[in-house]
């Protein structure tokens, strides 16, 4: 059986001597939809030759589970969402879903070994890396829409993790190698810059002072570097990301037992990270690295996603043999109910059908407005350039709504002292339009 270990990121890449914003790519916080899935892909029975892959979806609004599809092969890696459309990378397949009717719209035999992360790029591209078992062109670059492949980068060991920043052409990866037994098991690690347009490495990352394995890297609140969680030595990595070529600040020891291996095993809801660690979910501020609480959710966990339309987590088990319902727990970790699963749910994700609130809270892109102080004391203004109904809301980082209204004009003025103190993110909504800021009360 393949471990599972991937990562989701977004690093954005400016000039020399020009600061680097790290952004997180697949978050999504809602407030509010019509409807909301849980993607689970299941990797069949161990040393059973005749269980394969299964994808089913549960659906949270009426509590029923569907099989939508088989994959011929016993591992699955990773799952990416985005918009309508979902990936799943199962060892030696690539597959594309269109998930508003549950169906398979394209497949591919991966042109590596062994699948392990994904992540989008410009051009309609997807890029997939590989694990194991290469010397060289550990990165494959898939069509999005045909899974044709496209190009390759030779990088010479293989990837376990891979962040993009599509705007400004940077493609960052992991790697990390086995010096002890088990052999699965990475305990060395570094990271290689390369560009994605060109597909050539442009410098690598010394992690000073620091001998370890590099585990999964998420972006800082503020924008400004990454951590790398570190499940092997349980050590927290500080990449600075204030010039390029980066620099590690700290190695912060974290007296926690971290348990991450990809996207399927920890969510980022405003700075509060949820993340598999010690006996079950345990939850860190991402602002100062400080522990909220070490077991939020005391189960066994193998995977797990949060919903952040209705605040629950969707969280499975398995011993890659018996295992067959999952658990829902609401925010406070309390258990809600179960749902029903194959064996060996070891990969999941949320689908959201019709999103009408917070999307893609970290994506930096252009927007029609502005907002300013920020961060604000009593009041925000708010300006745009068009003329079309505008509606105005504030929500906090559960992504609650804490305050709505209508912009009466081009250059608007809102109120925020009775808002407390920290993170929140403001919503433009023009017609069917979403643009979203982050905004900090002090």
């Amino acid at each position: 059986m393949v471990s599972k270990y991937q990562t989701r990121l977004i690093i954005a890449k400016k000039p020399k001597m020009k600061k680097i914003i790290f952004s997180i790519a697949l978050t999504v916080i809602t407030f509010a939809s019509t409807a909301q899935k849980t993607i689970l892909v299941n990797g069949g029975r161990f040393g059973n030759q005749t269980e394969n892959v299964s994808v089913s979806v549960y659906d949270t609004q009426n509590s029923t589970s569907t099989t939508i599809d088989s994959i011929g092969t016993q591992s699955v890696q990773d799952i990416l969402i985005t918009g309508n459309v979902g990936f799943i990378a199962a060892q030696d397949s690539i597959i594309r879903y269109d998930l508003t009717s549950n169906t398979r719209t394209a497949a591919v035999k991966f042109a590596g070994v062994s699948t392990k992360a994904m992540s989008l790029a410009p051009n309609n591209e997807l890029i997939v890396s590989n694990w194991f078992g290469k010397t060289s062109y550990n990165i494959y670059i898939y069509n999005q829409t045909t899974l044709a492949l496209v190009d390759s980068i030779n990088i010479a060991s293989g990837v376990t993790s891979m962040l993009v920043e599509p705007t400004n052409d940077l493609l960052v990866v992991t790697q990390n190698q086995s010096t002890g037994a088990p052999a699965y098991r990475d305990t060395l690690g570094s990271i290689i810059a390369a560009t994605i347009s060109n597909r050539t490495v442009i410098a690598p990352l010394t992690v000073s002072g620091y001998t370890g394995e590099v585990g999964e890297l998420i972006a800082k609140p503020n924008g400004a570097g990454a951590y790398a969680f570190n499940s092997e030595s349980n050590t927290i990595v500080d990449v600075n990301a204030t010039n390029f070529p980066f620099v590690t600040t700290s190695i912060v020891n974290s007296n926690q037992d971290f348990k991450v291996g990809g996207k399927s095993q920890y969510e980022v809801n405003g700075d509060t990270l949820f993340l598999r660690m010690n006996q079950g979910i345990g939850t860190i501020n991402l602002s100062n690295l400080s522990v909220i609480d070490s077991n939020l959710i005391d189960t066994v966990v193998t995977a797990f996603a949060y919903d952040t339309a209705n605040f629950n987590f969707y969280v499975t088990a398995t011993d890659f043999f018996s295992y067959t319902s999952g658990k829902v727990y609401d925010r406070a970790g309390s258990y809600v109910s179960s749902f029903a699963t194959a064996s060996s749910p070891e990969v999941i994700g949320m689908y959201y059908s019709k999103v009408t609130g917070l999307l893609s809270f970290y994506d930096r892109k252009e927007s029609s407005f502005s907002i300013y102080p920020n961060p604000a004391n009593n009041f925000i203004s708010i300006d745009t350039d068009v003329t079309a109904q505008v509606r105005v809301q504030i929500l906090n980082y559960k992504g609650q709504v804490v305050k709505e209204e209508s912009l009466v004009n081009v250059s608007s003025q809102i109120n925020v002292s009775d808002l407390s103190s920290g993170i929140y993110f403001v919503n433009i909504l023009i017609n069917d339009s979403v643009s979203t800021e982050k905004l900090i009360i002090r």
